[in-house]
């Protein structure tokens, strides 16, 4: 970081990749890989280093390090559609890991690609259990956004069942049941949720503005 406070740009990249050789663990790599990126758009460096990783990747020698840090650097430049393909070409490589997983889905949502993206989500709750709140979660507001308010139900009942005491998911099964016209389903969960965090002052808003909606 003082490096790059510095403009002193072409040491912040030897640095960034001594950082990347010697990265032994996923969050030292995930670090070294946002210092790559930071410092091309610091330098201004961001097109020239798109073409540089897309002429590794012509000649088969990106790594998936070079892949990730591409489509990072296409996010910058709003290409989210380039940057999801960038990520699925990654995973050809590796196929279960979990952070490119991740990553793939987000850019998929930002390029429009929901469907896409809940099928990796999916994939995330069986790769990755012990978050499979978070997962049913995310695919439940997602089926929601598209419009498929049975499988958005499913997906909260899901995450109602792994975290009872979320009031999240509470709020976002209401939100689903009063989708579908299931109008006492839905201010039975919030009402649920109030029980479950009585002085939770914005859980019980929502049941209060539910309450004279419906």
């Amino acid at each position: 970081a003082l490096l790059i406070r510095k403009k002193d740009y072409d040491l912040a990249l030897a640095h960034v990749a001594q950082l990347d050789r010697l990265a032994d663990a996923p969050l030292l790599e995930e670090k070294a890989l946002q210092r790559r990126v930071e410092v091309a758009t610091s330098s201004g460096r961001v097109d020239e280093e798109i073409d540089r990783l897309r002429r590794l990747r012509a000649e088969g020698r990106a790594s998936v390090k070079d892949l990730w840090a591409t489509a990072l650097l296409l996010a910058h430049r709003m290409r989210y559609v380039e940057a999801a393909d960038c990520l699925s070409l990654a995973l050809r490589s590796a196929p279960d890991d979990v952070r490119l997983i991740k990553a793939h889905a987000s850019m998929l949502e930002r390029s429009g690609k929901l469907a896409v993206a809940v099928q990796l989500y999916r994939r995330l709750v069986e790769l990755e259990p012990k978050n499979a709140a978070t997962h049913f979660e995310r695919i439940a507001q997602l089926e929601l956004d598209r419009g498929n308010a049975a499988a958005a139900k499913a997906a909260a009942d899901s995450f109602v069942r792994l975290a009872p005491a979320n009031l999240d998911g509470h709020r976002l099964r209401a939100d689903v049941a009063f989708k579908l016209g299931e109008i006492d389903d839905g201010l039975n969960s919030l009402r649920h949720a109030v029980r479950i965090a009585p002085r939770d002052q914005e859980i019980r808003r929502y049941l209060a503005k539910a309450l004279a909606d419906n």
